[in-house]
């Protein structure tokens, strides 16, 4: 992991690109993202639909980009997760 860190304003990133690869090949990219973050933190649908306060469905076409992630949902993923709202949101918007 340490070799794929950017370093940014005193501040150490990890690219999508490096960190999921493949993944992202026909997928929807925030989902992506959204679905390894949450699968790092070991937290199920479920608990993480219920913390964000939606629905375990939505969530889960939000992952498969099925659905876009609204900015105000957006924020509020990335607060969560210490990184850039701007990786959660849709090319829809």
């Amino acid at each position: 992991m340490e070799h794929y860190k950017v370093k940014s304003d005193n501040k150490d990133y990890v690219s999508i690109e490096a960190l999921f690869g493949d993944l992202l090949k026909g997928s929807s990219e925030p989902g992506v993202l959204l679905k390894g973050l949450r699968y790092r933190e070991g937290l199920s649908q479920i608990t993480f639909a219920k913390q964000l306060n939606i629905s375990q469905t939505n969530l889960s076409a939000m992952e498969h980009g099925r659905r876009p992630i609204g900015q105000e949902l957006a924020k509020r993923i990335a607060e969560i997760f210490k990184v850039n709202y701007r990786h959660f949101l849709s090319r829809w918007m």
